[in-house]
């Protein structure tokens, strides 16, 4: 009789054991990271168009209009370079359309511009003859 109860409290202590392991409440439920809507402009084209092969250049966009005098495309850097006659257009067009993109812009001033999304920062500037737009990971 005692191997009996003995026997019938072990299949007990399993029962309560198996069951407490596949409560739900034991295990918090997934959560997902939400991610952002990204908005592709119509009026541009992506570095990518370009030739570049950098993932990131998928997401970097420029007026179509924009003519590109020197290029730089790395697996943790991405730079554009063009003449200073379209250096307003594609400053004006950067401010409208990095939000859309999924980037957040972190500084602002004439000629200027920083930005960000998860590991990428990049930048914006104008010089006397030339303007530069650079996207960096490192």
């Amino acid at each position: 009789m005692k191997f009996g109860v003995r026997a019938l409290a072990a299949v007990v202590v399993c029962l309560l054991a198996v069951t407490g392991c596949s409560s739900s409440s034991a295990w918090p439920e997934p959560t997902s990271t939400p991610t952002p809507t990204i908005t592709y402009p119509a009026t541009g084209a992506p570095l990518a168009s370009a030739g570049y092969t950098n993932p990131v250049a998928a997401d970097i966009w420029v007026p179509y209009s924009t003519v590109l005098t020197y290029t730089a495309d790395q697996p943790n850097l991405v730079i554009a370079v063009g003449k200073l006659d379209q250096a307003q257009a594609v400053e004006k067009y950067l401010q409208e359309n990095l939000p859309t993109l999924g980037w957040t812009i972190t500084g602002q001033a004439e000629g200027a511009l920083t930005f960000t999304r998860g590991e990428w920062r990049g930048g914006y500037a104008q010089g006397p003859d030339e303007w530069a737009l650079t996207v960096r990971n490192d």
